[in-house]
């Protein structure tokens, strides 16, 4: 009698294990699809691949809280399967962004920071903002970056010529003899940077030895 009331108990055990593991995965209701059909979850602002390493850590997380035990290996697949199901009957379809989205004639800049914090761009203004329309993935080799100084104004940008050396000569414009016009192809080129739709010319650094071409390079790509 014994034996068989420990064997019912195990299958309410893990019959509760295998609820509760179901209940954790379906506890956000932010699902959505991605254009390739993929299942995504927003989970504490950033757009998570369901079956993903990262996913898989946070519904592990999530259980241990609830049940200060791990999770089976059948029970994340279940959990797993469940809200995968649940994405593709229920989600609506997005576009998952990564650092750089945007919606219409907006600009949203991810700063990846703890504070889920985005630049907004708009034609009239720039600004920060935590609540945002678009779904950014967050991989975790993806570095936070500094928030911009909201006060900088497009003068702000000759900053640039402290650290890198511009050529001047060859420079037509007679209003303007001082600006070089590879300060002005930069410049071009990192809001280019900023094109969600494709199409990137690639840059080229040339100069004489030790002009610091590589200083330069480090630079741009910090800038990115």
């Amino acid at each position: 009698m014994t034996g068989k009331m420990n064997a019912a108990d195990n299958t309410n055990t893990n019959t509760d294990n295998e609820n509760t593991a179901t209940k954790t995965a379906s506890n956000s209701t932010d699902y959505f699809i991605s254009e390739n059909k993929e299942s995504y979850v927003t989970i504490n602002g950033s757009a998570m691949k369901v079956g993903s390493p990262e996913f898989l850590k946070h519904l592990q997380s999530q259980y241990f809280v609830q049940k200060h035990s791990a999770m089976s290996k059948s029970q994340l697949n279940k959990a797993v399967a469940t809200i995968d199901m649940q994405v593709q009957l229920l989600g609506e379809t997005h576009t998952v962004w990564h650092r750089v989205g945007r919606v219409d004639d907006t600009i949203y800049i991810d700063l990846c920071n703890d504070q889920h914090e985005v630049v907004k761009i708009t034609a009239d203004e720039v600004e920060i903002v935590t609540d945002y329309p678009v779904k950014f993935a967050r991989p975790a080799n993806m570095k936070a970056i500094g928030r911009p100084n909201l006060e900088a104004g497009p003068e702000d940008l000759k900053r640039l010529e402290e650290y890198i050396s511009f050529k001047t000569d060859g420079n037509d414009d007679a209003e303007n003899p001082d600006v070089s016009e590879y300060f002005i192809t930069l410049v071009a080129w990192l809001l280019g940077s900023l094109n969600t739709d494709g199409g990137y010319p690639l840059m080229f650094v040339t100069g004489e030895q030790g002009s610091s071409k590589s200083t330069a390079s480090e630079i741009i790509k910090d800038l990115l």
